[in-house]
């Protein structure tokens, strides 16, 4: 009985669509992924995906992992709108984080950058002080 009951189950869900789940990472190293430490934080830009099957992108970030993983830990920002290309990150502090961009598509495809390292010292975790320009 729990054989046909499980067959029944299977059936009745029909088939699996690719979107439903998420393919093996593959990385590219197209997406002109970069990272910038100046003045207290770190400034990601990345080329704008164009194909029609986008979903969202997905910033990773760790100091433990040289090759952090999506969906993880790792995650500290993500964006539904494609002509997002870029994002500050301003909580950091002293140590080697490891960035990664994550393109995730509506067919379940994930398209990784490379990671980009950065090195962050205690000094590089200051701000410096706001100047006329800072003010209206």
């Amino acid at each position: 009985m729990k054989r046909i009951s499980l067959l029944l189950v299977l059936l009745l869900a029909g088939p699996a669509r690719a979107g439903d789940a998420l393919l093996a990472p593959v990385q590219i190293a197209v997406t002109g992924f970069k990272a910038k430490l100046a003045d207290g934080q770190v400034t990601l830009t990345w080329r704008r995906y164009k194909r029609e099957d986008f979903k969202s992108y997905a910033i990773l970030k760790s100091d433990k992992d040289a090759d952090p993983a999506y969906p993880g830990p790792w995650t500290i920002a993500t964006f539904s709108a494609p002509e997002g290309v870029k994002w500050v990150d301003g909580d950091l502090s002293a140590g080697t984080w490891n960035y990664r961009l994550v393109i995730t598509t509506r067919h379940g495809d994930r398209w990784v950058s490379p990671v980009f390292p950065v090195s962050v010292g205690e000094a590089d975790v200051r701000h410096t002080p706001p100047g006329d320009s800072d003010f209206y």
